[in-house]
């Protein structure tokens, strides 16, 4: 409005066709901008915006300057200035901007805009309206404030949620506010009335009091002033009286009336909250000081009723879906008694809540599944929650109607119950604590046992003990489980009081299939506790039940024994009584059995280790024998001896193949402990044969297959006869079988393991090695032989044809010393027959007249004979050396009866 009237005003006065104001916004910290276009009849058509900021404007250069500014049209400046920029553009030709001052402040900025640049030429008028446009805008901000700062006061006085009463010195009612109206339910009525005529009983209270702050100025107050309210109801007041100044007069009164009868409530209520509190506090330490289960039960008996008073009291333990008894006072109960809480409306209630629960009958319960229930008239039940958890309630009876509906005792009740469910647990963990603290002790007892002796059966006998002390048993069985045959064999079965009516014999085998619980503790690797009693479920396991009760036992626990997660084998403990195994002592023989299991297994490692250090002797000793000699027979004497007893055998043989005949030999045959002849066979298709053709060893009697199904399956014919176990290594050396080593048992199933091959595969490798050197050697003998022999033969040929040499020297000196033909063919066939060691020789001439041959000297002169009385004598020779003549060739007939140019019918 203000804007309009000076824009109008404006516009008579001068001859502007635009007005802007820019006015401080102090709250928003913004300016207003107000531009006004003045029309032909002066009057303006205003817009309004707001800007946060004046930068960049001519208005902005005002205001900071607080001074007046002048510019026209040509003005090189005008086009710094967004405002008259565009001011310009629309027409304005001259501009006058002047600060709008009120009270040495700034309140805005006054622009002028004109088509005329003379229009502004009285510079006084422009001072003077816009002094007046700021004082005006200055008063209507003021006026502004004032109704606001007013309408503040009010509100405040309003929102005051105390009584406020506003008397002027006569003790007439001015003015009320609306607290008085809507608690005390005064009206308008009042107003203009005397305060003591309004309300006549506040006079003997009230009356001194206000007449001292009417009189002298001085504020009174009157604490917990106790009264009737208009409804009857007792209240308790604060009043408080204080002078209404202006200057030094006092102009009236101003009565605050504060009720704090809620107050006092609750101040007494917190009282008695604090004084519960400190009984809790000191009840609670006193139940969380004690470490007994039982304890904490009878504490929380006798404390609550220093809290919260009852007739009977019950707390409970929950166990699955029951809860158990375990306290009572003022209620013949009989402790261990459980009920199923899904029965009972209330308890589920509690149970799903977690939260109190009341309940009751005026005239008293007629029903009810707990002790305390029949004839009480208030009933609560108090879940005991520990992390969320319900581990059980306390049930209180009251026989007064009504007496736990207060909340605050619901909530006493509940932290009284959670300090109890505290205590209980901690005293549960102590015993925990206690009972693992023993465990630990007997598991270190265990440990130090165990490790004292690495004797198989003297650690069976400590763990046995062990078990009969830490967990209270009767009897005791450590038995092996054997994979292969699905059986358990037994180590060990002790009876506490010697009592061996029912102890089972170490090795006694007992079927699997026979005993589901065992089999299913094997494999699942879980305890199995099994209890004879009404409960159990018959069918499970029937024979194990049967054979319980047949042992007069009334409880039995099968404990798997562990060893790197693998089983071998399973504890079974046994008592008399039929009384529930606890968890603790389930827990505490599934330890013990991880402890004897590495017990038994360190002891069989070490029996193990001690077999083999006494094995790889006998390896060493039979390595040894063997490699002392080469003879064969030697080696069969060692092989008889040593085999038997490192690999538990009472059947072997050595069979020794030859490649070039294929013929299987068997010089050492053991059965029986009787050495045993074998007949040679040919390589075939046996057992033997097998292990010669595949060069690798045969085990039969080791598997889950029948001999009969391994031998099908193999391609091998029975060639052992009736046995149950066969083992047999190929005797290799370099690519060569020598032959087989095998033992074999007519009486056991898987009687040889791999240690026993191990043990035949060196035996038998050492063995190959020795019988090839035997060979070799009796082959290098025979070299040996035949090569002396050969040099004996070539130095008797050699003496020989020295001789022959010499003889031919002879013949060729003693040729030179005669001229005489006989004597000189004589000696020389003589010396021949010498040199060539003959028995008979001649010397043949040839006739000239007649051609034919003729003996002229022979060497044994019976050898000629005289053919028809004639002088020529006729030697057999001739025959050959008629041959002679006719083929020009020497000739060595070593039976002269087998070739054909001689006639053994001629003469001699």
């Amino acid at each position: 409005d203000i804007a309009t009237a000076a824009g109008s005003g404006i516009g008579r006065i001068l001859s502007v066709k635009h007005v802007t104001l820019a006015i401080l916004d102090t709250e928003d910290v913004v300016f207003d901008i107000i531009g006004m276009a003045i029309d032909e009849n002066h009057e303006a058509v205003i817009q309004k915006h707001r800007r946060g900021t004046l930068e960049r404007t001519a208005l902005g250069q005002t205001f900071e300057e607080q001074t007046s500014h002048f510019f026209q049209k040509g003005d090189s400046v005008i086009e710094t200035f967004d405002d008259l920029r565009e001011a310009y553009q629309a027409g304005e030709n001259a501009s006058m901007i002047l600060p709008l001052l009120a009270g040495g402040q700034c309140v805005g900025v006054l622009h002028l805009g004109a088509s005329d640049i003379y229009a502004f030429n009285q510079h006084n008028l422009l001072r003077r309206i816009a002094q007046f446009v700021a004082t005006a805008i200055e008063n209507a901000r003021l006026f502004n404030q004032a109704v606001n700062l007013r309408v503040l006061n009010e509100s405040v006085i309003e929102s005051i949620q105390q009584g406020i009463v506003v008397l002027d010195n006569s003790g007439r009612i001015i003015t009320i506010n609306d607290f008085m109206r809507r608690r005390y339910g005064w009206t308008d009525e009042a107003l203009y009335k005397d305060l003591f005529s309004y309300r006549e009983h506040w006079r003997e209270f009230l009356a001194d009091n206000l007449r001292i702050v009417l009189e002298e100025g001085r504020p009174t107050e009157i604490l917990s002033q106790s009264s009737v309210d208009v409804e009857g109801h007792d209240v308790l007041r604060n009043f408080y009286v204080y002078p209404l100044r202006s200057g030094e007069a006092i102009r009236g009164a101003v009565l605050l009336v504060e009720d704090v009868t809620e107050r006092v409530r609750l101040e007494k209520a917190i009282e008695n909250r604090a004084n519960q509190l400190a009984a809790l506090t000191e009840v609670s330490t006193r139940i969380t000081s004690a470490l007994e289960r039982s304890d904490v039960i009878m504490q929380a008996l006798e404390e609550m009723s220093w809290i919260i008073d009852y007739d009977t009291m019950t707390i409970w333990r929950r166990n699955g879906p029951y809860m158990v008894l375990e306290g009572e006072r003022g209620v013949d109960a009989q402790i261990g008694m459980r009920i199923r809480f899904s029965e009972d409306a209330r308890v589920n209630q509690m149970i799903e809540s977690r939260r109190t629960v009341i309940d009751g009958d005026p005239d008293g319960l007629k029903e009810g599944l707990l002790p305390g229930d029949i004839g009480a008239k208030s009933w609560l039940g108090v879940p005991l929650v520990n992390q969320g958890n319900i581990v059980g309630m306390m049930v209180l009876t009251k026989d007064i109607p009504g007496f736990y509906e207060a909340r605050a005792d619901q909530h006493v009740a509940m932290a009284f119950a959670s300090q109890v469910a505290i205590a209980l647990a901690n005293a549960d963990l102590f015993e925990q604590m206690f009972a693992r603290t023993n465990e630990l002790g007997t598991l270190l007892e265990a440990a130090q046992a165990t490790s004292l002796t690495l004797e198989l059966d003297e650690v069976l006998r400590t763990v046995v003990e062990l078990m009969f002390s830490a967990l209270e048993m009767d009897d005791c069985a450590i038995l092996e489980w054997d994979e292969v045959d699905n059986s358990l064999s037994v180590l060990v079965n002790l009876n506490r009081d010697g009592d061996e009516t029912h102890i089972m014999a170490r090795g006694t085998e007992l079927s699997l299939t026979d005993y589901p619980a065992k089999y299913h503790v094997l494999q699942n690797r879980e305890v199995i506790v099994l209890v004879d009693t009404e409960e159990l479920e018959e069918n499970l396991w029937p024979k194990e039940l049967e054979e319980l009760r047949e042992q007069g036992y009334g409880a039995r626990m099968l404990v798997p024994l562990l060893v790197r997660e693998q089983v071998i084998g399973l504890i079974q403990l046994q008592q008399r009584s039929n009384k529930p195994v606890t968890q603790q002592k389930v827990r505490l023989a599934r330890a013990l059995g991880a402890q004897v299991a590495v017990a038994i297994e360190n002891a069989r490692l070490t029996a193990e280790q001690n077999a083999n250090f006494e094995e790889l002797l006998t390896i060493n000793t039979l390595s040894q024998a063997i490699s002392s000699t080469l003879n064969l027979d030697d080696m069969i004497q060692v092989i008889r001896q040593q085999v038997p007893p490192i690999t538990g055998a009472n059947e072997m043989y050595l069979a020794l193949y030859d490649s070039e005949t294929d013929e299987i030999t068997f010089p050492l045959v053991v059965q029986g402990g009787d050495v045993v002849d074998v007949p040679p066979r040919m390589l075939g298709d046996d057992e033997v044969s097998y292990v010669i053709k595949k060069r690798r060893t045969l085990t039969l009697g080791a598997d889950y297959y029948s001999l009969d199904e391994l031998r099908r399956s193999l391609g091998i014919i029975n060639g052992e006869g009736d046995i149950k176990s066969y083992m047999g290594v190929p005797l290799i050396a370099g690519d060569q079988v020598m032959g087989v080593l095998a033992v074999r048992d007519r009486e056991r199933t898987r009687a040889f393991d791999v240690n026993v091959e191990r043990i035949l595969t060196t035996v038998a490798s050492q063995l190959a090695a020795a019988i090839q050197n035997a060979r070799l050697f009796t082959r290098i003998s025979s070299f040996a032989d035949e090569l002396e022999r050969l040099v004996e033969e070539r130095t008797t040929e050699l003496e020989q044809e020295r001789d022959r040499l010499d003889t031919l020297y002879r013949i060729t000196s003693e040729l030179t010393q005669t001229l005489d033909m006989d004597l000189l063919l004589a000696r020389a066939l003589e010396m021949v027959g010498q040199a060539v060691n003959a028995d008979d020789g001649a010397i043949l001439l040839s006739d000239p007249i007649t051609d034919n041959l003729y003996s002229r000297s022979v060497l044994n002169d019976d050898a000629p004979i005289i053919v028809n009385g004639n002088e020529h004598r006729y030697h057999p020779a001739e025959q050959v050396a008629t041959w002679l003549i006719q083929h020009e060739q020497y000739v060595v007939v070593n039976d002269l009866h087998k070739v054909d140019f001689w006639d053994p019918d001629a003469p001699g």
